[in-house]
């Protein structure tokens, strides 16, 4: 072997923090309009504490592949400096023993007494600070052009009858009613909605958050299937595999009248110069007024290539300026209680009113499909069951409940 070629197999070997001096790793799934905005504010504030970040992208906007590709990585010994990652997969990250507790910045900056509520319960496990939490999403917002709207003299629907007539009367028009990319979170962030918009909180915490099979038995949930089931038989025709932000371009441009999803949504638009709420308005998904279904994005460190300069990583994507810059690009709103939200746009500053009122009621209700409410494991075989039911007409609804059903037994015996 030559000396060079010793030299290369000896540089690859090395951890990426080593290797590539003074850069750090970034795997993340941000590959948006406005996620990549978003993305730009964290390199940024890294560049002005010194840090050069290099960007690991992976398509695909569910965040699927690059779980994929993290674990991977990870069983290979190489894992990325820094990740995103949500909800349910930072307790999985933190038994395994992977990643970095933020305890001491945590401290300094009194994250317990400064952070919106649903901060620790995500990213505290066993009493330790294991990510930090950069943003809080709502998910169950309604996004309607505003102008296909009034050019057919409808308005936007309040409840799901409301809102199947206004499917109905949309295709008649030729007309694509609804913004969606046919694949399986999408497909379960809209079952999310109506499950809920239908079902209630009760009945929404009973079933999907606790997976309770006495919930998931239950004529409601026979009910939310054959809605869903009209539902897919209205919109399927109209449907690809587009991603959700070419969904957005759809509703943005006026070839689709409503989406269904979260504000990553308002990132999206204002990237692309839409007036938000003049020409897209946001409202909650029909049926859930006064309910408040939140994930959030947080960044965890791989302790296998731990950066040198790891607490001051922290302390800059933990900090107010960092917060309100990333979050007015996000489409999200702040992670920290105290930042005035003065010059977000408006429907930023309602998603805050909303959170507020939602949390001194009781109703914040976390995302099943995007990771807040069940073990990775769990989530994705509901996601399973609810896409196929979606896109196979014959497939029957007692099958899906007796699958869920089953599910749920598993995740009891798992404690």
């Amino acid at each position: 072997m030559t000396n060079s070629l010793r030299a290369l197999a000896w540089l690859l070997a090395l951890p990426l923090h080593d290797a590539l001096a003074g850069e750090v790793e970034m795997l993340h799934w941000w590959t948006s309009p406005g996620e990549q905005a978003a993305f730009a504010v964290v390199t940024t504030q890294l560049q002005g504490a010194g840090v050069d970040l290099k960007d690991a992208a992976i398509l695909g906007g569910g965040g699927n592949s690059a779980m994929e590709v993290l674990q991977a990585r990870a069983i290979a010994g190489n894992p990325p400096a820094l990740a995103q990652l949500e909800g349910q997969a930072i307790a999985s990250w933190t038994l395994l023993g992977f990643i970095q507790p933020q305890d001491e910045v945590a401290g300094e900056q009194e994250w317990d007494r400064q952070l919106l509520g649903v901060a620790p319960r995500v990213n505290k496990i066993g009493g330790h600070y294991m990510g930090i939490p950069v943003n809080v999403h709502r998910l169950n917002w309604m996004w309607v052009n505003r102008a296909l709207l009034a050019r057919l003299d409808m308005d936007p629907p309040t409840d799901w009858p409301g809102f199947l007539d206004a499917v109905r009367a949309l295709r008649a028009k030729g007309i694509k009613p609804l913004a969606l990319g046919n694949d399986p979170w999408q497909v379960a962030l809209l079952f999310e909605s109506l499950a809920l918009g239908m079902g209630g909180k009760e009945y929404y915490q009973k079933a999907f958050v606790e997976l309770d099979p006495v919930a998931l038995g239950s004529d409601t949930s026979r009910q939310i299937l054959d809605r869903f089931r009209e539902l897919s038989e209205l919109v399927l025709p109209t449907l690809s595999g587009q991603s959700w932000d070419q969904a957005t371009a759809d509703l943005a441009e006026g070839r689709a009248a409503f989406q269904l999803m979260g504000d990553w949504v308002l990132g999206d638009l204002l990237a692309r110069g839409v007036a938000v709420p003049e020409q897209v308005q946001c409202l909650p998904a029909p049926g859930t007024q006064g309910l408040y279904v939140y994930n959030m994005d947080s960044f965890v460190m791989f302790n296998a290539n731990l950066p040198k300069d790891h607490l001051t990583i922290a302390r800059a994507l933990a900090s107010p300026d960092f917060q309100l810059a990333f979050n007015r690009a996000k489409g999200s709103i702040p992670v920290r209680r105290e930042l005035s939200l003065a010059d977000f746009n408006p429907c930023a500053q309602l998603s805050r009113i909303d959170y507020d009122r939602a949390e001194a009621a009781g109703n914040l209700m976390p995302s099943v499909a995007d990771s807040m409410a069940l073990h990775p494991l769990y989530q994705k075989a509901v996601e399973s069951e609810l896409y196929r039911f979606f896109n196979q007409p014959d497939l029957d609804r007692e099958g899906v409940i007796r699958r869920l059903g089953a599910v749920a037994r598993s995740a009891s015996s798992k404690g």
